[in-house]
């Protein structure tokens, strides 16, 4: 999904976040080199009331 966000700088803390987040749920993360730059991406599991019980 493009969401049209451009970001340039910043410290990095927000993809140490995300990788954090994403090992204690046991969700898929990842990236890929682009011809035109860099894709991250990112699958998150959603709650299952029917599978929780």
């Amino acid at each position: 999904m493009n969401l049209g966000i451009e970001i340039n700088g910043g410290n990095g803390i927000g993809l140490s976040l995300v990788k954090a987040i994403m090992q204690n749920t046991n969700n898929k993360y990842g990236v890929e080199n682009r011809e035109n730059g860099v894709e991250f991406y990112f699958e998150v599991n959603l709650y299952n009331e029917k599978k929780a019980n």
